[in-house]
């Protein structure tokens, strides 16, 4: 199967095209301009076709996929362009600006009879994957509350797309849907949306943090709260800054520190197998009994983001499921739709 990567920044080159190469998909065209970017796609992929525009490529490649890895306002008007060629498409978080773009997308895909399939990555992140264990197993009784954060200590504004003010960039945009896609795996639809969005440094552009809760009429649902901040120094606490605190009914799950596989790609690392790498010891979860303040640490957890890859690839190939649906990257949508509109207005917004 061959692919063209739109894009060649952090998400084309440090997650797409390694899980393309890792699935045995055919990297055979990148788009790209930036001359520095260029270079670094024609080192990865040097079989690689380097091209100016998507519609080039395609002109060029026979591609059977299209990956958009591309700043976030181009997103919809590059996934109805692939898909009008006949291209399946996977589009990197968010998958567009406004739940109505991506449901104009979803109704091309739907016409063109292809797959649109959403990055969703962190569903097979290590430590979510143990705190789905812990859950299955109902190791912590009913959940009441869920926190769950990607905090970091990054003071200072960096001259990137994603910290200018342009349609698309911002902390919202950029990691409320990998927060907000695994509160919903764990719990589903909430009812309402409160946002608070940030500006914590010093020349920020546009939101640098935020506070986001998710509510349900229904008193089984968890209260939900999903954050980031740049000023969380972890300092020499070996797990790092607190990722999950999760409260049951019957205990409480606790861990810090960022699953690994991240670093390992950046490192130019391959992955060789769908759980290809551990979390540090040191970084294991504390399982903490409500009743007798018993505290036991969880296994640590293994990493799998290779499986979304192989799955697309099966989906494409074998008619399989695919490893996340275009609804559900809707629905994502739809609650970043809400939090905007909510820290406009500064209250709740229902869905």
């Amino acid at each position: 199967m061959k692919a063209i990567v739109v894009g060649y920044g952090l998400a084309g080159m440090v997650f797409h095209a390694p899980l393309l190469k890792a699935a045995g998909i055919e990297v055979a065209a990148v788009v790209v301009r930036d001359a520095e970017r260029r270079a670094l796609a024609a080192r990865d992929a040097p079989d690689a076709l380097l091209c100016d525009d998507l519609n080039e490529a395609l002109s060029r490649v026979q591609a059977t996929l299209v990956v958009i890895a591309s700043p976030t306002a181009t997103h919809a008007p590059l996934a109805l362009t692939a898909l009008a060629a006949g291209c399946h498409v996977v589009v990197d978080k968010p998958v567009a600006l406004t739940a109505v773009e991506f449901s104009t997308v979803m109704a091309a895909a739907d016409e063109a009879m292809r797959w649109v399939i959403p990055f969703q990555n962190r569903r097979w992140d290590a430590d979510f994957l143990s705190l789905k264990q812990l859950i299955d197993a109902d190791e912590l009784g009913d959940v009441m509350r869920y926190e769950a954060r990607f905090d970091r200590y990054n003071p200072v504004v960096k001259d990137r797309w994603r910290e200018h003010a342009v349609a698309g960039a911002g902390m919202l945009y950029d990691l409320a849907p990998h927060l907000v896609d695994q509160a919903v795996q764990l719990f589903g639809r909430p009812d309402w949306v409160f946002c608070a969005l940030l500006k914590q440094r010093a020349g920020a552009l546009t939101n640098d943090g935020f506070e986001l809760m998710m509510g349900s009429d229904d008193a089984a649902y968890p209260h939900v709260a999903l954050g980031v901040s740049m000023f969380a120094a972890a300092g020499d606490v070996p797990s790092g800054a607190p990722r999950f605190k999760v409260y049951g009914q019957r205990a409480s799950w606790l861990k810090g520190g960022f699953d690994p596989q991240e670093a390992l790609l950046r490192q130019g690392r391959i992955p060789q197998a769908m759980d290809w790498v551990r979390e540090d010891e040191a970084a294991r979860g504390r399982l903490i009994d409500g009743a007798t303040q018993a505290v036991r640490l969880t296994d640590a957890g293994v990493g799998c983001w290779p499986y979304f890859y192989a799955q697309v690839k099966r989906a494409i190939e074998c008619d399989e499921p695919v490893p996340v649906f275009a609804s559900e990257a809707l629905l994502t949508c739809e609650i970043i739709d809400a939090a905007l509109l909510s820290a406009e207005r500064g209250a709740r917004v229902r869905l």
